[in-house]
């Protein structure tokens, strides 16, 4: 990561935000891991996923 520009460190950064948030538990996994999923709406995860890219 030092080797990385400024702007290179925040698009990294972004990129393992977004694939922490698109990681989130889902209901058909529970029965595979034991977490029991969460229902979000469409409006909340498109918010969500905006808020990560400002």
């Amino acid at each position: 990561m030092d080797e990385l520009s400024e702007d290179d460190k925040l698009t990294v950064a972004r990129a393992r935000k977004i694939q922490r948030f698109l990681s989130q538990p889902f209901q058909v996994a529970e029965v595979f891991t034991g977490t029991p999923g969460k229902f979000v709406s469409l409006q909340e995860t498109i918010k969500g996923f905006n808020m990560i890219l400002k």
